[in-house]
C-alpha cells in the first residue's frame, strides 16, 4: 500500500503538471504540446486512480486516524480522474476544427462565413459529459473529513479550484458556440438592430443612440441595412431627456410600449417607453433591449430577433484585428484634415472627439461621417477579410467592457448569452457576490464624458458573520462614493462637446447655459434592494438631496451632480444590508463585483474592506477588470492590484470591465 500511495501520489503530481502545461500551451497556440500534454495528465490519472483502488484500500479507508487521509486523497484522486478525462475529450472536439497551430481555421468563403466548422465545435462541446465532473467536485467540497496531513488539505483547495475552472472554461465554451451558431443563422434565418451608442453623451447601457441598422442572417451570409441615423440633439423636460429625430413623432408620445411597471415608475418621467434615445438610460440591457425593439416595431411594424449594441471602442478594438479602415472618396472628401486611411487604434477618437472639432458640432456633415466611419468599420468586419482568432479575441475584449453587448428575443439563446457576461446585465458576476455598481447619464445634451475622470470607491466594513437558515451571512456598511472630474479643455474642443443645454419643456426653445464645458451627469449608487440609507453627502461631507427607486431588485440612489470645467464633484453613499459569505469551517470568503459601466473612459477604482473585530484578512485576489486603456484624462490608466495593507483589503488601479474582489479572512482570537 505504502508503494501504491507514492505512486498514485507522484501520478497526481504528473497530472496536475500536464494539466496546467496545456493550459499554457492552449494560451500559446500551440496545439500539439496541448494535446499531447492532455494525453499525458489522462494517461497519469488513469495510473493514481488504479493505485488507489482495491480490497485493502476500502479497509485503510474506514481505519482511524489515517482514514480521513485515504479517503480525501482518494476523492482527490476521483476529481483529478474526471478533469483529465473531460479535458481529453474536450481536446478530441477541438482537433476537428482547431488547425496544427492552435488557431481557427479560415472561417470565410466568398464573402459569408463559415458555420460548418463552428457548429461542429458547438455539437462536440454540447455533447461532452460534464456530470462526473461536477459530481467528483461536489463529493469532495462536501466532505467532513479532516486529514491530518497538510498536504492533503492544500491538495483539496487546489483541485477544487482547478475543477471550478475546468467547468467553467467547457461550459462557457457551450455557450460561446451556441450563441454564435444562432446569431450566424445556422438553423433559421434571424434579423438583429444594430445600435450604435455615442460614449461622448453617457447613457446607462453605454451611450447616445448615434445611429441603426438591421442585420440580417442566414447560413453565415451577413448583411446590414443602410444605416438608419437618430439626431442625437438632446432636449430636456425637467431635469428628462429626449432625443429630437425619427423616434419622436407627435403620434406616438402617448403611446409608449408596454414595460415593467419599475421601469415605468422610474423612467416614465422621461418618456422611456416613448423616446429612443431615454430608453437606454437603464443600465440593464435585458430590461433596455425589448422596449428598443418594440419602440422600433411600433414605429417600422418590422419585428426584429434580437439586438447588437456596439460603440466605438468596440469598433476599434475589432478593427485592429483587421486593419486601417478605408473609407469611400466621398466621405474623405467631408473631412480631408481627418487621417486616411483611418489608423484602427485612433477610431474610437476621431468618432468622439476629432470629428467633432473639425466638422463641427450639428452639422450634417459631422453626421454623415460618424454614420459613414461606423458603418464602413461595420461592413469591413462583415466582409470576412479577417484572421478569425484576432476577431474573437476582439469581440471578447469589446464584450468584456460592455462595449458590445447582445440581446436576444429566444429565450434559450438569450440564457446563454446572460451565463456567458455578454448581455449587459447589471447583475453580480458569482451568485453570492456583493455588488458595487455605479452609473452615469449625461443630462447636459454634450459630448463631455471622453473628458472627464470618473473615481470611484468604497469603504466597506465588515461585521460579524452569522448563520441565516443554511447560510454565512454578513452584515456590513459601506460608503460609496463617484468623483467626477472634469478635466476639458473648453478652448481646444469645438462649442458642441462643451456646450450645455439648460433644462427646457420638450417643445420649448433649448437655451445653452452659459457655462461652458459644464459636466452634469445624473449618477445613481445601485445598492442591495433591502439595502438601509445611512447618509448622503457631497464632496465636502455635506449632505444633498437624493432620490431612490426599486428596480431589478436593488435599490436605485440617485443625485445630479454639475462639475465645472476644471473641477471635481462627488456623491457619496453610506449604507448597511446583510450579504452573503461563504464559510468552510477556518476560513469566511467575501466576493465583490465591481460592475463597469459601458464608458469611453477607465474607471479608477480604490476600494478598501475591513474585517470585522476579532477577524483577520487573510489574503485578497481579484479577477477581470479589463486592461488600461480608453480615452480621457484618466487613460489609460493604471494595471489593478489587490493587496493586504495594515490588516485591510485593498484594489487600487484602473478598470475597463467588470472586476470581482475575493477576500478570505480567518478568526484571530481562540
Amino acid at each position: 500500500m505504502a508503494i501504491d500511495a507514492v505512486t498514485a501520489r507522484n501520478a497526481l503530481y504528473s497530472a496536475r503538471s500536464s494539466l496546467v502545461d496545456a493550459q499554457t500551451a492552449l494560451a500559446e497556440g500551440d496545439l500539439p504540446r496541448a494535446r499531447s500534454r492532455v494525453e499525458s495528465a489522462a494517461s497519469a490519472a488513469t495510473r493514481a486512480e488504479s493505485r488507489t483502488t482495491g480490497p485493502h484500500w476500502a479497509i485503510v479507508r474506514r481505519a482511524p486516524f489515517v482514514g480521513d487521509d485515504v479517503r480525501m486523497a482518494r476523492d482527490i484522486t476521483e476529481v483529478v480522474d474526471a478533469a483529465a478525462t473531460v479535458a481529453n475529450e474536450a481536446m478530441g472536439v477541438a482537433d476537428q476544427v482547431l488547425t496544427d497551430e492552435g488557431g481557427l481555421p479560415d472561417l470565410t468563403v466568398e464573402g459569408r462565413i463559415d458555420i460548418a466548422p463552428i457548429r461542429t465545435m458547438s455539437r462536440g462541446l454540447a455533447e461532452l459529459d460534464l456530470e462526473p465532473l461536477r459530481s467528483t467536485s461536489r463529493q469532495l467540497e462536501a466532505s467532513t473529513d479532516r486529514p491530518w496531513l497538510a498536504t492533503i488539505t492544500a491538495a483539496r483547495e487546489e483541485t477544487l479550484a482547478a475543477a471550478d475552472a475546468a467547468l467553467s472554461l467547457m461550459e462557457r465554451g457551450q455557450d460561446a458556440t451556441a450563441i454564435v451558431t444562432a446569431l450566424l443563422g445556422a438553423d433559421e434565418p434571424s434579423r438583429y438592430l444594430v445600435m450604435v451608442q455615442n460614449n461622448g453623451e453617457l447613457r446607462g447601457t453605454g451611450g447616445l443612440i448615434g445611429f441603426l441598422a438591421v442585420l440580417d442572417v442566414a447560413d453565415g451570409q451577413l448583411e446590414l441595412s443602410d444605416p438608419e441615423g437618430v439626431n442625437p440633439e438632446a432636449v430636456l423636460a425637467g431635469s428628462d431627456l429626449v432625443v429630437r429625430g425619427r423616434f419622436q413623432e407627435q403620434e406616438f408620445r402617448d403611446e409608449p410600449v408596454d414595460r415593467p411597471a419599475d421601469f415605468a415608475a422610474r423612467y416614465d418621467h422621461i418618456a422611456a417607453g416613448s423616446f429612443l434615445a431615454s430608453t437606454n438610460a437603464d443600465p440593464d440591457l435585458p430590461t433596455v433591449a425589448p422596449l428598443v425593439l418594440d419602440l422600433y416595431e411600433q414605429r417600422t411594424t418590422q419585428r426584429l430577433d434580437g439586438l447588437i449594441t456596439i460603440d466605438p471602442l468596440a469598433l476599434q478594438r475589432m478593427q485592429q484585428a483587421v486593419g486601417p479602415l478605408e473609407l469611400p472618396d466621398r466621405v474623405r472628401r467631408l473631412a480631408p484634415e481627418l487621417p486616411h486611411p483611418l489608423p484602427a487604434d485612433q477610431l474610437a477618437s476621431v468618432l468622439l472627439i476629432d470629428v467633432y472639432d473639425v466638422l463641427g458640432g450639428p452639422t450634417d456633415e459631422r453626421r454623415l461621417y460618424q454614420s459613414a466611419v461606423a458603418e464602413a468599420s461595420l461592413r469591413s468586419l462583415l466582409g470576412g477579410a479577417w484572421e478569425a482568432t484576432g476577431v474573437a479575441e476582439a469581440i471578447v475584449d469589446a464584450a468584456g467592457g460592455r462595449h458590445l453587448q447582445v440581446y436576444s428575443r429566444d429565450d434559450q439563446t438569450q440564457e446563454a448569452i446572460l451565463r456567458l457576461g455578454v448581455g449587459g446585465a447589471l447583475t453580480v458576476l458569482e451568485a453570492d457576490d456583493d455588488l458595487l455598481a455605479v452609473s452615469a447619464n449625461n443630462v447636459a445634451g454634450n459630448k463631455i464624458d471622453v473628458h472627464v475622470a470618473h473615481r470611484i470607491g468604497a469603504t466597506i466594513t465588515l461585521a460579524e458573520p452569522r448563520v441565516v437558515g443554511e447560510e454565512f451571512r454578513v452584515r456590513r456598511e459601506v460608503t460609496r462614493r463617484i468623483e467626477v472630474h472634469n478635466g476639458v479643455d473648453v478652448d481646444a474642443h469645438d462649442s458642441y462637446i462643451v456646450t450645455s443645454l439648460l433644462p427646457a419643456r420638450l417643445d420649448s426653445q433649448i437655451e445653452r447655459d452659459p457655462r461652458l464645458g459644464l459636466a452634469r451627469t445624473w449618477v445613481t449608487h445601485w445598492l442591495p434592494g433591502d439595502a438601509q440609507l445611512r447618509a448622503t453627502r457631497d464632496a465636502d461631507g455635506q449632505p444633498v438631496t437624493f432620490n431612490t427607486d426599486q428596480i431589478h431588485g436593488l435599490l436605485a440612489v440617485d443625485h445630479y451632480l454639475e462639475v465645472p470645467a476644471g473641477s471635481s464633484a462627488a456623491f457619496e453613499v453610506t449604507s448597511v444590508a446583510t450579504v452573503p459569505t461563504r464559510w468552510d469551517g477556518s476560513t469566511l470568503t467575501y466576493g465583490l463585483t465591481i460592475w463597469s459601466q459601458g464608458k469611453g473612459i477607465p474607471d479608477q477604482l480604490d476600494v478598501a474592506v475591513e474585517p470585522p473585530a476579532g477577524w483577520q484578512v487573510i489574503g485578497a485576489v481579484f479577477t477581470g477588470g479589463g486592461q488600461p486603456g480608453g480615452l480621457g484624462p484618466g487613460a489609460p490608466g493604471t494595471s489593478l492590484e489587490a493587496a493586504v495593507e495594515d490588516g485591510i483589503a485593498r484594489l487600487r488601479g484602473s478598470a475597463t470591465a467588470d472586476t470581482r474582489l475575493v477576500v478570505r479572512l480567518a478568526p484571530t482570537r481562540t
